[in-house]
């Protein structure tokens, strides 16, 4: 069964940038982006937000959603063999602290500075099953975060306004949340030479997409970029622009607006 991923053109209010962001996301304070690893990113790792039970309504756009996709991207990483997902991390450590780092929770653990609500809400349910990698990643996760609350423990005034988001960290949610994230990602792509094969080539066409285009100027001729994914051990996508009526290929600019709909 496919689904789809719509992902918005607008220009961001707070930094003036052009880009793209998940069309359900625009009212969360999500800034535009424009980038291969943001458009993928969504497209196979935050797909599930505002549509899966798991996170709608006050679960969606939450810090959970970003641990789940974290869950996302081991399997793509460990299971499936990836590679180029993990080097657009920019890692200067170990995968594990990388992911650990990239979920955010910095500045709400340290600071109070909230962004997507004042605690890590989860409703997933817990995931015993171990897969390789798996205990490092919570641990990493945990440990960076503990690290955090160690650095910060004086009760300052940002740092009681963050005390919500401590209380609210649980190692029994952060292992549902990504072991949420890892199994379903499992489920989409099985482990198979094509799914491999498939995966590899929908990276390199979100990045050749990106690099033959410039946002304001897809912004002023589109309204969204949808990616259609469908599951399974014969893994198969396709892109597409659209100005609202009308929909076209967005891997073949020679599709876009033909004569013929003027």
């Amino acid at each position: 069964m496919e689904y789809q991923v719509q992902l918005q053109f607008f220009q961001d209010d707070d930094t003036g940038e052009y880009g793209l962001a998940h069309r359900n996301s625009l009212d969360k304070g999500f800034n535009a982006f424009f980038n291969t690893i943001g458009v993928f990113h969504d497209v196979m790792e935050h797909y599930f937000e505002d549509v899966h039970p798991n996170f709608c309504g006050k679960y969606a756009f939450n810090y959970g959603g970003e641990i789940a996709a974290s869950g996302h991207s081991a399997w793509y990483i460990h299971g499936l063999g990836l590679t180029r997902r993990w080097t657009d991390l920019g890692s200067i450590g170990s995968i594990e602290d990388t992911f650990a780092r990239s979920v955010g929770l910095e500045d709400e653990i340290a600071f109070g500075y909230y962004q997507f609500g004042t605690e890590l809400l989860c409703k997933c349910r817990n995931v015993y099953t171990v897969h390789p990698n798996y205990s490092q990643f919570i641990s990493h996760h945990w440990d960076y975060w503990q690290r955090l609350i160690d650095q910060y423990p004086k009760p300052k005034e940002e740092v009681e306004r963050a005390m919500s988001i401590r209380k609210s960290l649980f190692i029994r949610k952060l292992e549902a949340l990504y072991g949420w994230g890892y199994y379903t990602a499992k489920k989409i792509i099985p482990r198979t030479d094509h799914n491999l094969e498939a995966i590899q080539k929908m990276y390199s066409d979100i990045d050749y997409f990106i690099k033959c285009n410039e946002a304001k100027d897809l912004a002023h001729m589109f309204k969204y970029f949808t990616a259609y994914i469908t599951p399974g051990k014969k893994f198969k996508y396709r892109f597409t622009v659209s100005d609202g009526p009308y929909e076209f290929d967005a891997l073949d600019s020679n599709t876009w607006f033909p004569e013929e709909n003027y």
